[in-house]
């Protein structure tokens, strides 16, 4: 348990870092779309701030298997949570997962 507390606190104080370096670049991106952020980042070569893996594109599928293979990528990453856009099609996939999980 004591070198669990040691791990979190030193990813705590990582995270700390890395927020700090970003603040001024994020501050001048401001006024710009989520979106358009992530794309400079992106852009800069900035790693996700805290952690994510690049979006993966399944196309063809129908909404079942592509919850299936949300479900198979979170299991291969060992993902905490998934976010899905229930927006358009998406709202499919998040029915999916749900009956998944």
């Amino acid at each position: 348990m004591l070198a669990e507390r040691a791990f979190a606190l030193r990813a705590a104080q990582a995270t700390a870092a890395q927020d700090a370096d970003l603040r001024p670049i994020l501050e001048t991106l401001r006024d710009r779309s989520l979106r358009e952020i992530a794309m400079e980042l992106t852009n800069r070569n900035i790693p996700t701030p805290r952690g994510g893996h690049p979006p993966r594109k399944f196309p063809g599928l129908d909404p079942i298997q592509f919850s299936y293979k949300i479900a198979a990528c979170a299991n291969e990453l060992g993902a905490d949570a998934i976010f899905v856009d229930a927006g358009g099609v998406g709202g499919c996939a998040e029915v999916g997962c749900a009956e998944l999980h």
